[in-house]
């Protein structure tokens, strides 16, 4: 089951940014975004992390 389906289950708008916690964990210990694929998630989550953490 994918963000879209639960989102749409649970009433919720479906545009619900995922980020895994091993692409959190690469970050943290300095990982570039390419290699962690955050350009290939189905939300775009790169704007929402620098809005948090800068």
């Amino acid at each position: 089951m994918d963000s879209k389906t639960v989102a749409i289950f649970r009433g919720l708008p479906a545009q619900i940014p995922i980020v895994y916690f091993t692409q959190l964990l690469g970050l943290a210990l300095g990982q570039d975004e390419g290699s962690l694929g955050l350009d290939k998630n189905l939300f775009d989550v790169r704007q929402l992390l620098r809005e948090k953490w800068g």
